[in-house]
């Protein structure tokens, strides 16, 4: 028999069954109930480091919250599968906060009674169609699909569904579990990552659960390395160097970094929001990424690299804690570059012709440099505008230089004016050491900007030629300094 004909069959039985026998509670029978499925959903639960583990293994992962809680924000990579919509959680909410819990279990239980047959085989169609159940090569898998369940606090909500899944999906076909303390314990452990004490962290291994829990295997993840004890490099440099290209050639040469323009779908200036396909993710969310990203890389003396930024990208506000390990950061690497190489780099990563083949794209750019008024002044602000209409690209980006380098300059300083109300707040002074290091174009000989040689690179930086740079240079700073840590602050 097929995967989908036996789970089909399956979903059919054991709903008609739960339905007729715990859609209906009367009195203590509810109470009963909850503590039967609270019961047993506590014998297959993981902690969030065992989660974080199960997703990078390829577990399938539902949040059952609403979709209005899940788009501020949830654990990365999972499906949302909402055994409430909005309009009905906040029905189930205002019950239990002035009727109590029995009143509102009743509530939750009518809304669901009947379409608890359609919910199941939402689970089992969307776990099908990801993994590719539905080809005939694929009618089992090898092993049991993991399938792991979460909500706000591993209540309820998470619970129930576990319940129902494990009556009405094969076990030859499904192992299944919850996040103990749901997702409002994923929100603190990427919270956690940015501790300021800074020491090194002992590591140990963590499986992915217990075989009991979620099916034996022989994958075992490393021990969750924290922020506690990473050596962090700060790739900085006025707008132009190239610290975008940098990085992703760091990742390339096998370096650890986080791109936090990447995750935050924007480049950071009031023109990073043009040309991004997709709209940028809320604050929460950001925090929720940057956190799994972090989760799994190698604690000192191993270097993470990330490029220097202020407490916003974009709409994108970082976590306090994570700003001040950046302005706390051992090591800064400031880039250097001619100013001709610099106007050539903003207008490809600007203007490029792929750029302007984006039917908003002169709109976009338009309405940025009008965003700026305020700060370059009417006369020169419609003076860019018009050399943009005109598609004098380096003009433009030249006319804007003076503007990004102070405000860089400032940053970059070892002191942050203070501003209230943000995640600088408190963290505006720069302790690690500051080294420059110079960018060139590909094949450049003395003054680039100069002479003969000076556009015959359209390809722009030598990035080989700055990571290699950059590299030596952070080496240098190991030899001197001797352990890369920040002190504890």
């Amino acid at each position: 028999m097929e995967a989908g004909a036996l789970m089909g069959k399956r979903v059919q039985s054991s709903v008609a069954e739960s339905r007729n026998r715990y859609t209906q509670p009367h009195g203590n029978t509810k109470n009963t109930f909850a503590v039967r499925v609270k019961n047993e959903a506590e014998d297959v639960s993981l902690n969030v480091e065992e989660l974080v583990c199960a997703v990078k293994l390829g577990c399938f992962l539902v949040d059952v919250r609403s979709p209005g809680e899940y788009a501020k924000g949830h654990v990365p990579g999972a499906a949302n599968i909402p055994l409430f919509e909005d309009y009905e959680r906040s029905k189930v909410a205002t019950a239990r906060s002035k009727q109590g819990k029995a009143v509102a279990l009743g509530i939750a239980l009518k809304l669901v009674r009947y379409k608890l047959n359609s919910y199941v085989s939402s689970i089992l169609h969307i776990i099908k169609s990801h993994r590719g159940f539905h080809k005939p090569e694929k009618s089992f898998p090898k092993i049991p699909e993991k399938v792991v369940f979460y909500c706000w606090s591993g209540g309820m909500r998470s619970s129930a569904v576990l319940w129902l899944f494990r009556r009405s999906a094969s076990t030859a076909l499904f192992t299944s579990g919850i996040v103990c303390g749901g997702y409002r314990s994923y929100r603190e452990f990427a919270r956690s990552l940015w501790d300021p004490a800074i020491h090194t962290v002992k590591q140990s291994d963590v499986s992915l659960g217990k075989p009991s829990q979620l099916g034996d295997t022989n994958v075992h993840c490393s021990g969750l390395p924290l922020w506690k004890g990473s050596r962090i490099c700060i790739i900085g440099g006025r707008t132009g160097v190239g610290k975008t290209r940098v990085l992703s050639a760091l990742l390339r040469a096998g370096e650890q970094i986080i791109d936090l323009e990447r995750i935050a779908r924007h480049s950071g200036s009031v023109f990073g929001w043009v040309g991004q396909s997709s709209k940028q993710p809320v604050s929460e969310h950001f925090t929720n990424l940057v956190a799994y990203k972090v989760a799994w890389m190698k604690v000192s003396p191993h270097w993470i690299f990330i490029e220097d930024e202020g407490p916003h990208v974009g709409k994108c506000s970082l976590e306090p804690g994570l700003f001040k390990c950046m302005r706390c950061a051992p090591l800064v690497i400031n880039i250097l570059a001619p100013k001709c190489l610099r106007l050539r780099m903003l207008v490809d990563d600007y203007a490029s012709g792929e750029c302007r083949t984006h039917s908003d794209w002169s709109s976009a750019m338009l309405l940025s440099i009008g965003k700026l008024q305020k700060r370059l002044g009417e006369e020169h602000t419609k003076s860019l505008q018009y050399h943009l209409d005109a598609g004098h690209y380096e003009t433009v980006a030249e006319g804007l230089l003076d503007y990004y380098d102070v405000l860089y300059d400032t940053h970059l300083g070892e002191q942050r004016p203070e501003k209230k109300d943000t995640c600088a707040a408190g963290y505006s002074k720069r302790i690690g050491t500051i080294l420059e290091v110079h960018a060139f174009s590909v094949g450049s000989i003395g003054n680039e900007c100069d002479g003969p040689r000076a556009n015959i690179y359209p390809d722009l930086l030598d990035v080989d030629r700055a990571i290699k740079d950059i590299l030596h240079a952070v080496a240098a700073f190991e030899h001197r300094d001797g352990t890369g840590l920040t002190a504890d602050f």
